[in-house]
């Protein structure tokens, strides 16, 4: 059995041994619908952690620009 991360209700990541054919990889899946998911190599975990990093980025920018409209 491979070691599943809750990371909230909606995430969870389970993490995928490498074989002889396939790297180590996370697989990040919804709880309630473990099919929908999708899989992240380990050669490009950095490369995801730099995109969230960029896009909390965004968002943050993204959501002080919206509170300026709300007020």
């Amino acid at each position: 059995m491979n070691l599943v991360i809750s990371v909230s209700k909606h995430l969870s990541i389970e993490l995928l041994p490498g074989t002889d054919k396939s790297e180590p990889a996370l697989r990040l899946f919804i709880p309630d619908d473990p099919e929908q998911a999708f899989v992240v190599f380990q050669s490009e975990i950095h490369l995801l952690r730099d995109a969230l990093i960029d896009a909390g980025t965004q968002l943050a920018k993204l959501e002080k620009e919206a509170r300026k409209y709300r007020e």
